[in-house]
């Protein structure tokens, strides 16, 4: 996994572009339609453990975060409609409160023209509850790879002083940081929901010489079960929104290939470190450019997913006392990419099928996160 210069700053300017909120800037990327808006999923959850979002009006951005047994937070915009289509159905991610509680202390550390400026504030979001937990879901607008810039010689992390305020706001017990990633695993397809109780910073730019630029962080608890296999029923209906087509948009783009070949649905899959032949605390990775597993650099070794802002989470636990249980759960928005392309193809086809396929994808990723909240 060498990488030049110009190979650094083109993987992360192209990492910026995927994850911008503004569609425009995408569709002319990639010349496709994107996933989203929001659907009505009518997701058949057991009748006691359905999600019961709030009711009422949004509330005021300036203040703080109401308190809550869990926090679901995540980043891009397709994968807070997914959350909310899952979690707090008919409340569709556009209708959550924003939030900007301290806002203006943040500005000096988030580069100008990132997501957080644009929008004018920190998130936005909205309470449910599964069970008797209270949730509260969070979609941020702070993001590693989005805000940064060289501040007096070094690099800027305003996310981790925001993963430090919604403890500190919402005093959650358990903390899920949920979203899309790169595969790792050649031999899971597109979906795949992969969750860790340990993240690990695999940094190469500009936070290549920071102290933690390969750190690992670890949660200890254990992770509930229970309606693993109630989450794997309820994500196989979706499975035919995530058949990465040989012909049309794909007819030049192989990587389907490395997925068996067919136009079939892939199978549900939902993969847990310490469980199902994964090693305890077997990471997600944390890259601070855009990065994807290929069938020959071999990052199924290091971890089951990769992705660009959760071993920030950890980061910010490791500096407190009492931290709560926390968890990344990461559903493949790219297979294992074909390395045989050139790299630039490689690159082209893994934007391809995240801009693609995101949304479904992290309808996966929530359908899990429903589950382990369930089993609470």
């Amino acid at each position: 996994m060498a990488y030049t210069a110009s190979d650094l700053t083109r993987r992360f300017n192209l990492g910026r572009t995927l994850l911008s909120p503004y569609p425009a800037a995408n569709q002319a990327l990639v010349g496709l339609t994107l996933s989203g808006p929001g659907r009505t999923l009518n997701l058949p959850f057991p009748a006691d453990l359905k999600p019961k979002p709030a009711t009422g009006q949004v509330g005021n951005p300036n203040d703080p975060l109401p308190t809550a047994d869990v926090v679901v937070l995540t980043y891009t915009s397709d994968e807070a409609k997914a959350l909310a289509d899952v979690m707090s159905p008919g409340k569709f991610s556009h209708d959550w409160t924003h939030y900007a509680h301290n806002y203006k202390t943040f500005l000096p550390n988030i580069r100008k023209g990132a997501p957080s400026r644009m929008a004018g504030r920190l998130g936005s979001y909205w309470t449910t509850s599964v069970g008797g937990k209270s949730i509260l879901l969070f979609k941020s607008e702070l993001h590693l790879h989005q805000d940064v810039f060289l501040k007096n010689g070094k690099p800027t992390m305003p996310i981790k002083d925001l993963f430090h305020q919604i403890i500190d706001e919402a005093k959650p017990g358990h903390f899920f940081c949920i979203g899309t990633a790169g595969g790792t695993c050649p031999d899971r397809p597109l979906g795949t929901v992969a969750a860790s109780r340990a993240v690990r910073f695999i940094c190469k730019k500009d936070f290549a010489k920071e102290k933690f630029a390969n750190a690992q962080f670890q949660s200890n608890w254990t992770v509930p079960t229970t309606f693993r296999a109630q989450a794997l029923s309820l994500m196989k209906a979706f499975m035919d929104n995530l058949v990465v087509q040989s012909a049309g948009n794909y007819a030049s783009c192989p990587c389907h290939a490395l997925q068996g070949g067919n136009d079939r649905p892939p199978k549900p899959t939902f993969l847990l470190d310490g469980a199902g032949g994964v090693p305890k605390d077997f990471p997600v990775l944390t890259t601070d450019f855009f990065e994807f597993g290929t069938d020959r650099n071999h990052l199924e070794k290091l971890g089951l997913a990769v992705e660009m802002d959760d071993a920030v989470f950890g980061l910010a636990c490791s500096e407190l006392a009492a931290p709560p249980k926390w968890l990344s759960i990461r559903n493949y928005s790219d297979p294992v990419i074909n390395a045989a392309l050139k790299p630039r193809a490689q690159e082209s086809c893994a934007a391809k099928i995240y801009l693609r396929y995101g949304y479904w994808t992290s309808v996966m990723g929530a359908i899990g996160t429903w589950s382990i909240i369930a089993g609470l």
